[in-house]
């Protein structure tokens, strides 16, 4: 584990991205597609699906037009799907049955892997104090897959972007989470694997902000090697003083 610059003794609530953080796509985007294509007697490399996708969901944009949250983040994974199999298109006429299917897919917990050590960590911060949330870009999807993997009774708070209207690194999904978990900025720690929507995003709202790495990539400060390590950077249990 890295040095953490980070000063967390004043630090009363935690809260953790979670596609990447607490938990990632199982087997693989790739293979559930493969899966769902195939569901369709479309047959389709996973591998090659996998590298489609990454291309992407790297150049894919979200529509400001499409006014709901909600709608906007459906809008957005429809054009994920379709530029990921633009170079082996799919029949016209199938393509909504298909985007239907992988959208649905993906609102289940057996198609996501929580990373060792996530319910663990979730159950140690709770039980010596801390308050606990999750704090995602993601859509009401979130909600079912953090109940199908065991995740929801761990938190105190599930605050979701298309809930707010407000995304990762903008610090109104921070104030939005400050309001929720109940604790001003300076007892906050967000907890992600984006350099930019979460460390960035965090330390703009003024809270504290650590990277977790669950690959063997590159590290930065201030890193953790993996959720476990937490458990000895923060204090505790907490015990708040009676006035």
């Amino acid at each position: 584990m890295t040095s953490v610059l980070d000063d967390f003794k004043a630090i009363r609530a935690v809260t953790f991205d979670a596609g990447g953080t607490l938990l990632a796509p199982h087997p693989s985007v790739g293979e559930v597609y493969a899966e769902v294509l195939g569901s369709f007697d479309l047959e389709r490399d996973p591998t090659s699906l996998e590298n489609a996708f990454r291309v992407a969901f790297a150049t894919v944009s979200k529509n400001p037009a499409v006014l709901d949250p909600e709608e906007r983040e459906k809008d957005f994974w429809r054009q994920v799907v379709f530029q990921t199999v633009r170079d082996d298109p799919l029949p016209e006429s199938l393509f909504p049955g298909v985007f239907a299917a992988m959208w649905d897919a993906f609102s289940h917990g057996d198609r996501w892997r929580v990373f060792d050590g996530s319910h663990a960590i979730l159950r140690s911060l709770r039980d010596r104090g801390y308050r606990v949330g999750v704090l995602s870009n993601w859509d009401r999807r979130l909600r079912s897959v953090l109940e199908e993997t065991g995740l929801a009774d761990l938190v105190d708070t599930v605050i979701i972007s298309s809930d707010v209207s407000i995304e990762k690194p903008d610090t109104g999904i921070f104030r939005a989470a400050e309001i929720r978990i109940g604790h001003p900025a300076e007892e906050c720690l967000h907890i992600g694997d984006s350099r930019h929507h979460d460390l960035a995003g965090a330390r703009a709202a003024g809270w504290a902000g650590l990277l977790v790495r669950n690959d063997d990539g590159p590290v930065d400060l201030p890193t953790i090697g993996s959720l476990a390590d937490l458990a000895t950077l923060l204090p505790g249990p907490i015990i708040e003083s009676i006035s």
